[in-house]
């Protein structure tokens, strides 16, 4: 009886973390777009800190970082599928059960993220990228949806890991 309540809070602070984080991304994803969109002219570049953090505002028509640049068309079902099975596998497969709490970080991240560049996309065909770390020469200009997948997707790993350990 008292594993079954356990197990059932555990599910409930997951659904409601996952859900709750995902809102406050996408939130900010949109707040952090329109302000990038309104305040530097396609192409203008900012720094924010002089040679570690630079705001550039571009469109992107690809995934994260660029990938896939003009295949909108494929984009916008994979966001989907994205948005849809990562918080379903993620609680099939149980990876929320041992940290209910960063799973549903994780969950949250990915489904918010996802959410932020499909809506975007299915509205206007691209979506607005404006973050820039020059001295990590990997990232190309990206946005707060790209950093939420790509977090979330470490805490998925970090989670399959813990899982899959012999003293979890």
């Amino acid at each position: 009886m008292i594993a079954e309540a356990t197990r059932r809070r555990d599910a409930t602070r997951f659904v409601a973390l996952a859900a709750a984080v995902a809102l406050a991304v996408f939130a900010a994803d949109a707040v952090t777009k329109t302000m990038a969109a309104t305040t530097l002219a396609l192409g203008e570049a900012y720094d924010v800190v002089p040679g570690w953090l630079v705001f550039t505002h571009v469109r992107n028509t690809g995934a994260a970082y660029g990938l896939l640049a003009g295949h909108g068309w494929l984009l916008l079902p994979v966001s989907i599928a994205v948005a849809v099975i990562v918080p379903i596998v993620v609680w099939r497969a149980g990876l929320w059960q041992a940290q209910p709490i960063v799973g549903g970080v994780a969950a949250g991240l990915i489904l918010g993220g996802a959410l932020g560049n499909l809506v975007e996309r299915a509205q206007r065909g691209a979506v607005t990228d404006f973050i820039t770390v020059p001295y990590i020469p990997l990232f190309q200009v990206f946005n707060v949806s790209d950093a939420a997948i790509c977090v979330g997707a470490a805490l998925l790993l970090f989670l399959s890991t813990r899982r899959s350990s012999p003293s979890s």
